[in-house]
């Protein structure tokens, strides 16, 4: 959809993107974090969880793709390789500008 800007989830009802408790782990994790690993997670959550892609994309090696993604879901507490969760994730990134 690339009529769709960053930040905006106008076609989309609220309900199906707003998960306060995940919201509140992704706004500490963006905190916390530094660049490198939170553009690894939107790197790997654009490229659908394809490591060779995503590596590329980001320009980094896959193992070290491999340690942010590991750092990302033990703080984030939730499998980023489960649709519903990436969706979610990914929803939740858009709404703040990051993908």
């Amino acid at each position: 959809m690339p009529s769709l800007q960053p930040g905006r989830l106008d076609l989309l009802d609220e309900a199906v993107w707003d998960d306060r408790d995940l919201a509140t782990r992704l706004d500490a994790f963006l905190k916390e974090q530094q660049e490198p690993v939170v553009a690894a997670l939107v790197g790997y959550l654009r490229n659908r969880g394809q490591w060779e892609q995503a590596s590329r994309h980001l320009g980094v090696h896959r193992n070290t793709l491999r340690h942010r993604i590991g750092r990302a879901r033990q703080i984030l507490g939730v499998d980023i390789d489960d649709p519903d969760h990436a969706a979610r994730l990914w929803l939740l990134l858009r709404a703040r500008g990051l993908a």
